[in-house]
């Protein structure tokens, strides 16, 4: 019950820390204002589908229901907090791999260039030397 409330309470953007890493200085206000607005929809619809879920229970006394739906709020929460993170690192992860990959290119093609550049080089100047 207390981890529900705990839950509700840390409503403020993303639902870890590690989503709320620094982001590009252009993008910064607009990724914790999506971060929020996405955590916000998951609080709301974990308290509307608690709600629904504890309704079931007629017979039960209107506290425990309130409790039945803390506790569902709290582990759906948790659940989501979990996918999240998940889903940052692995962002996160795939972010490193491309720039590892372009990096990677770049220096290819440089070496490409280069090469091209050297053989021209080195093709404009055989006449020259044959001449001589």
């Amino acid at each position: 019950m207390g981890e529900a409330r705990s839950l509700r309470r840390a409503r403020t953007g993303s639902p870890a820390p590690a989503a709320r890493r620094e982001a590009p200085q252009t993008g910064a206000g607009l990724a914790r204002l999506e971060g929020y607005l996405v955590w916000e929809a998951e609080v709301c619809a974990a308290e509307r589908d608690a709600q629904q879920f504890a309704g079931q229970f007629r017979w039960l006394a209107q506290e425990q229901r309130e409790e039945i739906a803390q506790a569902y709020t709290g582990d759906r929460l948790c659940y989501a907090r979990g996918v999240f993170d998940r889903a940052f690192a692995r962002a996160e992860e795939m972010g490193q791999d491309y720039a590892s990959k372009c990096r990677r290119a770049a220096g290819l093609w440089a070496a490409v260039c280069l090469a091209a550049v050297a053989v021209t080089a080195l093709l404009a100047a055989v006449p020259v030397l044959l001449d001589h």
